[in-house]
């Protein structure tokens, strides 16, 4: 509800180091991406996501049962998945046989993947690839900060692909549990009523 002051500290200061506007704690990073997913897509629609990533391995599928979206995965490669690939995966417009693509879904870095590190070149592509077709990216960036060290950028320069982005606070820093959700205000907000 806002009340807490650290709680409102630690929300501006996540959402500053990922360069985003804002940014909610949750409880864990598999909320903060089904808190994305449904901000970002609507029940009906397909998400594509690498095959290997958490998302679609170890979330429980939530995003089948509580927001009512399916999965198109992807080969995940050394890179994570392949630019060309995804822009043919994209269904776009409306049809009465499949659903179309409401989302994609970035793991950075790539946690089954051996740790993979998405370069910023990668994202980029994959970012420019979801701009042509007006389909917005998440990132899960549980390790955004390791991918980050591992690249020598800023987490801000990572996430400046992504619409939003979640990182675990159970990872580096080893906390119990948490993580963030951050993300510009005005594109959730557009998405919304879009799709309302």
């Amino acid at each position: 509800y806002g009340e807490d002051r650290l709680t409102i500290e630690f929300e501006q200061k996540a959402a500053e180091l990922l360069g985003k506007e804002a940014a909610l704690l949750v409880l864990s990073g598999t909320m903060g991406n089904l808190v994305a997913a449904m901000t970002h897509s609507r029940p009906g629609q397909e998400v594509i996501v690498g095959d290997d990533t958490h998302f679609y391995n170890a979330e429980v599928a939530g995003y089948a049962r509580v927001a009512g979206l399916a999965c198109r995965p992807l080969p995940s490669g050394p890179q994570g998945m392949d630019p060309a690939a995804v822009e043919a995966a994209i269904r776009p417009g409306s049809s009465t046989h499949r659903p179309t693509t409401g989302l994609i879904i970035v793991e950075n870095t790539d946690n089954r993947g051996g740790g993979t590190v998405v370069t910023l070149e990668r994202m980029q592509q994959l970012s420019e690839v979801a701009a042509r077709h007006a389909v917005p990216v998440h990132i899960d960036g549980a390790r955004i900060f390791e991918a980050a060290v591992a690249l020598g950028v800023g987490p801000d320069d990572l996430c400046m692909w992504g619409d939003s982005v979640t990182f675990c606070l159970t990872k580096g820093l080893s906390a119990p549990l948490g993580a963030a959700l951050a993300g510009n205000v005005r594109v959730a907000r557009i998405d919304r009523q879009q799709h309302s």
